[in-house]
């Protein structure tokens, strides 16, 4: 235990957890197994631990602690002796508010600022500017326009300091509606205190399997995923692979937890259906090499290449195998679908390349030309897909207020039962999750996107894209 200091408010917010969790043995099991009380206690830093036995110490002291202080709570009743963390005391109607506020803990600086401007911070801003242009977004409940404030706090890309920002909105700033961070890891981390609090909502930018596991069984009721699971997207991935006739692959991840839940999906699957899977292997996020490993798989040759990487991973592999000139028939770079990797090597470089997420401004979808024209004019760039995933989650924000007002368990109601019409096609959550279950007028989201001629085209499904695939992919110019 020598050296180790602990942040009061990091385990106050364990406990919390832990009072959640020992009411439900599922979610018990679901926050130990995926280690976020351990990233809460480090402050997003897993390696500040130098001693085993002291983690364990403290977990087993946090545990004991939430029950012994569980019947406390419990009893308490509703007289008001909860502690003001403990519960947001919902206000009976009275004169509308001045503001609606949407608050969100997003990276503004870090390693992953890049990623969340463009998916997240740009489409947020301009929305609010958008509706307060009108007057407001129109709620339900007072039959008028209300403006809207957006309150965001940098967590500066760390997991731990994402927690306790939303754990602020909610407690703290008191904010109506909460919007999602940007990646996978940090949407997962903040599941808890969204269930914890009873807040809806809708998650754009993640793709955990764990976490659409504890959905898909009705562990969690708040949480929403727009996104394909990796589930879809590998099973999806193996359709593609048979139709244009793969018979060998080499899968390389990024070692999160968005990288190891695909990979874990893919990599069975293809060999369980006869594609030969030559090579599985992680690389640390942030690598600054990768070429020793792309010319092993360049020496094996398979049919395709699957990278499920980040957008700077993306880059990174492109343009080390433009290097070492190993065109694979097949490129599947997941997250290369973005303006900022075709214009760094040129549209001719990218033609061909593979990437999950899908979405451009001649999909016929609900404002999507509008939405491409109007993002260009305030932000002199161009929207990717996650930009336009995110933007459907706030037109659906729109509907949900006019249809359900503020009321967050009509909230939640409306958003699990209504298909909505969005910039990225019709949203219908099943369980929680945006997915396909052969319902005509049920959600069918876009899974893969291809560059061809500089547009990122839909592909896949064959049946709502926007072109057809290219196969084999051209060579390197």
């Amino acid at each position: 235990m020598e050296g180790v200091e602990f942040k009061t408010h990091r385990i106050h917010y364990c406990l919390g957890i832990f009072r959640i969790a020992v009411k439900n043995i599922y979610i018990l099991t679901y926050i130990l197994k995926s280690g976020l009380i351990i990233k809460i206690l480090n402050g997003g830093k897993p390696k500040m631990f130098k001693s085993k036995n002291a983690t364990v110490f403290i977990l087993v002291v946090i545990v004991i602690t939430a029950f012994v202080l569980l019947p406390i709570h419990t009893e308490a009743g509703s007289g008001g002796k909860e502690e003001a963390e403990e519960e947001v005391v919902e206000k009976e109607m009275g004169p509308p508010p001045e503001t609606i506020k949407f608050g969100a803990g997003l990276q503004l600086s870090g390693w992953a600022v890049g990623d969340t401007e463009l998916a997240h911070t740009q489409p947020y801003e301009m929305w609010v500017e958008q509706l307060n242009e009108q007057g407001g977004i129109y709620v339900k409940d007072y039959d008028m326009r209300i403006p809207v404030e957006l309150i965001v706090y940098d967590t500066e890309s760390d997991i731990g300091k994402t927690v306790r920002m939303y754990e602020k909105l909610i407690l703290e700033d008191k904010v109506d509606i909460l919007l999602p961070p940007w990646a996978t890891a940090y949407n997962f981390a903040i599941v808890p205190i969204v269930e914890q609090h009873k807040y809806p909502i809708i998650g754009t930018t993640e793709s955990s399997e764990q976490l659409r596991e504890a959905l898909r069984e009705g562990k969690f009721n708040y949480y929403f995923g727009m996104w394909n699971p990796a589930s879809v997207v590998g099973t999806e991935l193996f359709k593609l692979l048979k139709d244009v006739g793969v018979e060998s692959a080499a899968v390389i991840f990024v070692g999160t937890t968005y990288g190891i839940d695909q990979s874990a999906v893919v990599s069975p699957l293809l060999a369980r259906e006869g594609i030969a899977v030559k090579l599985i292997e992680s690389y640390p996020l942030g690598v600054a090499d990768l070429s020793p490993l792309l010319k092993k798989i360049q020496d094996i040759n398979p049919d395709a290449l699957l990278a499920i990487s980040y957008p700077q991973d993306a880059m990174l592999i492109q343009q080390q195998l433009q290097v070492i000139n190993f065109n694979p028939k097949l490129f599947y770079n997941a997250l290369s679908g973005y303006p900022l990797q075709r214009d760094r090597f040129g549209a001719d470089a990218a033609e061909g390349m593979l990437s999950e997420g899908a979405w451009n401004e001649n999909w016929d979808t609900r404002g999507s030309k509008q939405f491409y024209n109007d993002f260009w004019e305030r932000w002199n760039r161009e929207p990717a897909w996650d930009t336009a995933i995110t933007w459907a989650s706030l037109q659906m924000w729109e509907d949900v207020l006019r249809e359900a007002g503020l009321d967050r368990e009509a909230q939640r109601e409306f958003i699990a039962n209504t298909t909505f019409d969005t910039i990225d096609g019709k949203v219908k959550f099943t369980n929680g999750e945006n997915v396909y279950t052969g319902d005509p007028d049920g959600a069918y989201p876009p899974v893969f996107g291809q560059w061809q001629n500089g547009v990122f085209e839909v592909v896949w499904p064959k049946d709502i894209s926007s072109a057809p695939l290219i196969h084999p992919k051209p060579e390197w110019p």
